[in-house]
């Protein structure tokens, strides 16, 4: 019957969009990951700075605590960007 061959189709074009969403959630996941990864870095860097007596005392520490914030702020809102992409994926 004619019906069945339609909802078939539906369903296929139905899986074929689902299979790009995900496609796309995932490209777009791997993408804020890689932010993350590398916005970690420039925050583990500035915080190896900081450690060190002499920097923490010169004129350079006030900008690089407040880059470290930014990074930091930053940081936030992509790792709240990743959790609602990967919990949105799981629905």
């Amino acid at each position: 019957s004619d019906g069945d061959i339609t909802s078939t189709k539906k369903e296929s074009k139905k899986s074929t969009q689902d299979y790009n969403q995900q496609k796309r959630f995932k490209r777009k996941i791997s993408a804020i990951e890689r932010s993350i990864e590398k916005l970690e870095d420039q925050i583990k860097e500035i915080h190896d700075k900081l450690i060190d007596p002499d920097f923490y005392n010169s004129q350079d520490a006030p900008p690089a605590m407040k880059k470290l914030g930014e990074l930091e702020t930053e940081l936030e809102q992509k790792t709240q960007e990743w959790d609602e992409l990967v919990s949105s994926m799981e629905d």
